[in-house]
């Protein structure tokens, strides 16, 4: 029967620990973006703009004390957000709809708090 379960627990470990990874490694790319290509710290974005994954972001950290950002998908999520970021705004961030970052953020501010 303990080996039986170990067969269903050790590839379920397995996949938690995957799926955490690949969780906080995503959340540290838009981190890393909100802060470098928004000036905006992300879990203040969350915060305004979809205030209940806030916990949830809260949660991931606190599970993943014991994970590490894979680096290799990091660099990849990390250069699509900035990508994203560049089609929406422009290349050099003049888009008529751009505002900057502290603007918008007081705005929001503002509106939501």
């Amino acid at each position: 029967m303990e080996k039986t379960s170990e067969e269903v627990v050790g590839p379920l470990d397995e996949l938690e620990r995957n799926l955490l990874e690949q969780a906080l490694t995503i959340w540290t790319a838009i981190a890393h973006c909100c802060s470098e290509e928004c000036g905006v710290e992300a879990e203040k974005l969350v915060k305004v703009w979809f205030e209940p994954m806030a916990s949830e972001i809260e949660r991931l950290k606190h599970l993943s004390a014991s994970t590490e950002v894979n680096p290799e998908m990091l660099k990849y999520y990390k250069a699509a957000f900035k990508q994203n970021w560049s089609e929406v705004v422009g290349p050099d961030r003049h888009s008529p709809c751009f505002t900057p970052p502290h603007e918008c953020y007081a705005g929001l501010k503002h509106a939501y708090m």
